[in-house]
């Protein structure tokens, strides 16, 4: 019995720290200044293997580009975190989270490297589902406030979303 309990204990301990690393990368990732930042993030989620946290690998490999002088290292850098994101969203098609995080991505890219083809698609599917999808407010006010930060969406856009998301919590919290 007390293996049992260990056992369970354990479990929540590890669950509530891949959580807590996967928060860091979400709040980290606009934050980096250095490839040494890139590098400690991508060690603390480099054990969890959720479509989430695969995204956020892509996206750190990607962000490494910045930090490199050679051509060839930073186009290395570049494919190897574009696969990743593209594993991610195959994995998890229907993943919000992982739709608005190419999009952001695709966005910044210079056009060359041609990755543009999702955006649209990924921003009309980010603000069909934002509403219902399985994430906390915080991220939810996050995520469209880094969208229009991108001129993706306009300010109009944005406070009907946080209209919708504030009147579908409080019109929760009335029936209850």
């Amino acid at each position: 019995m007390r293996k049992c309990w260990l056992f369970i204990l354990s479990s929540l301990l590890c669950a509530s720290l891949i959580g807590s690393n996967i928060n860091l990368a979400r709040t980290k990732l606009s934050k980096v200044t250095t490839i040494a930042q890139i590098d400690t993030v991508l060690i603390l989620i480099n054990d969890i293997n959720t479509p989430v946290s695969v995204a956020y690998k892509g996206a750190y490999t990607m962000m490494k580009a910045k930090f490199v002088n050679s051509p060839f290292k930073k186009y290395a850098y570049f494919n190897e975190g574009k696969a990743l994101i593209e594993k991610a969203i195959k994995q998890a098609p229907n993943n919000v989270e992982l739709r608005y995080l190419r999009a952001i991505l695709q966005a910044k890219l210079p056009k060359f490297l041609n990755y543009y083809e999702n955006i649209n698609d990924d921003i009309e599917f980010v603000l069909t589902n934002l509403k219902t999808a399985q994430l906390s407010k915080e991220v939810k006010y996050k995520i469209i406030i880094n969208l229009v930060a991108a001129n993706l969406i306009s300010n109009e856009q944005k406070a009907t979303i946080f209209y919708q998301l504030n009147y579908a919590r409080n019109k929760s919290n009335i029936s209850r």
